[in-house]
């Protein structure tokens, strides 16, 4: 391959390989467009997505759903809808499937299937992908990029978009290139956070229940007041709490945790029934069971384990007693607990455990194409970007979209470039 490209892909992700087919489609073959990727194949962590099944879209994406500097996407995320995501796809070859709460699949159920797609449209289009090439510095100057890689060797390239993902699509003793490439080129990257993740808390609060899953609503709560609520499964682990509705609240605990702020996990492990119907309904069954240990008085409502853990949390003396002789007070509060069960929160868990990257590139310093307001020709897509978004296929909505516009932008911008050089002759 020449050193002079017309448009260089930095990062062979879901943004990247989705910013190459869009722009190829575009430039319809007259553009050398390469792929640059650092390890020995593109799309790697996308074959893990979705437990590997790809959730790519969501039917209910709005502004709700995102954060960090959400507010400067509000135009990409009308011009994309989810349908319209997903016609793209079929245009591509991909047929699709919303299965619950909005989520959308490949057909196939497969992640693969979608990464197939991808790149079979990129090498049909010409696209040229260099696997093992990550490249390590870039310079603007003269109205173009030189890009170096590890092997010293220099790119020459028109136009680049930087779309190296977040810090956990890096080997956990790699650099973080991508943010430390946008810093060189003076874009300013926020603090970067593991989210989606588990939360941590302290080990002896949730050993003895690591393994066992539970449904639930939950509060979170920063320095005593309420800032977000989730519902569904949770899993305890040796670590602390994991699941889906307990991923929404990791970036919003990372960040309070880094501020020192008190950040707490309230779980209703009966949310269908209020306190009083709850002490009621203990009170039919300690005299239904007299002779039953105190501490099993959950048998028949909640998960068995999670059940006497509460229950010897709430009443200490529950291990020794029959449940004919807990008081009025004691059943009210193991109902109070089973409705308001606390946990502290410590941090979340490494980069390892994290599905994505909270913090990044800030979107002030782009305009709407999301190109670079220092250097023309420079565009951002993906998870480098400060915009991170919930469970259930927002963060790849995300990256599609983002690849879209920047792959879209660049390529006009090469078009441009072509008939003012041929007005100039």
């Amino acid at each position: 391959m020449e050193n002079k490209i017309h448009l260089a892909i930095i990062g062979g992700g879901a943004a990247g390989l989705m910013a190459a087919v869009t722009a190829a489609k575009l430039c319809k073959q007259t553009k050398k467009i390469a792929v640059f990727e650092g390890i020995s194949r593109v799309g790697k962590k996308l074959l893990a997505t979705g437990n590997g099944r790809c959730n790519l879209t969501n039917t209910r994406v709005g502004m709700n759903h995102y954060h960090g500097d959400e507010r400067y996407i509000e135009t990409i995320l009308r011009t994309y809808p989810p349908q319209r995501i997903i016609q793209y796809f079929k245009d591509l070859g991909l047929i699709c499937r919303e299965e619950t709460e909005g989520r959308v699949y490949p057909y196939s159920l497969q992640a693969s299937s979608v990464l197939d797609i991808l790149r079979l449209n990129a090498e049909e289009l010409m696209v040229k992908i260099l696997c093992n090439c990550p490249i390590k510095n870039i310079r603007a100057a003269d109205g173009v990029f030189y890009l170096q890689n590890a092997e010293q060797q220099v790119f020459i390239a028109d136009r680049v978009i930087l779309a190296t993902g977040g810090k956990t699509a890096l080997p956990l003793d790699s650099p973080d290139n991508g943010h430390a490439l946008a810093e060189k080129l003076g874009h300013k990257v926020t603090p970067l956070y593991p989210a989606l993740t588990i939360l941590k808390t302290q080990p002896e609060d949730v050993k003895s229940l690591s393994g066992i899953r539970s449904r639930v609503s939950a509060v979170l709560k920063c320095n005593d007041k309420a800032i977000r609520y989730e519902k569904g499964e949770i899993q305890f682990t040796e670590q602390g709490l994991s699941g889906i509705c307990m991923f929404q609240f990791a970036r919003n605990v990372a960040f309070g945790i880094e501020k020192r702020k008190k950040m707490e996990v309230i779980l209703d492990f009966m949310r269908e029934y209020t306190a009083s119907e709850l002490v009621n309904r203990l009170d039919c069954a300690a005299r239904r069971f007299p002779h039953l240990p105190a501490f099993e008085i959950l048998n028949g409502f909640i998960n068995k384990k999670v059940g006497e853990f509460i229950v010897k949390k709430a009443v200490p003396r529950a291990k020794n007693i029959l449940t004919a002789e807990l008081t009025k007070i004691e059943i009210m509060e193991i109902a109070n607990m089973v409705k308001r069960f606390s946990f502290s929160c410590i941090g979340v868990a490494d980069w390892k455990y994290a599905q994505i990257t909270a913090g990044g590139v800030a979107l002030a310093q782009l305009n709407k194409s999301l190109e670079s307001r220092i250097h023309k020709g420079l565009y951002f897509a993906g998870e480098m970007l400060n915009i991170d978004g919930d469970c259930g296929g927002y963060n790849l909505h995300w990256a599609w979209i983002s690849g879209i516009t920047a792959g879209k932008a660049a390529a006009k911008s090469l078009c441009q470039k072509d008939k003012a050089r041929i007005s100039a002759t």
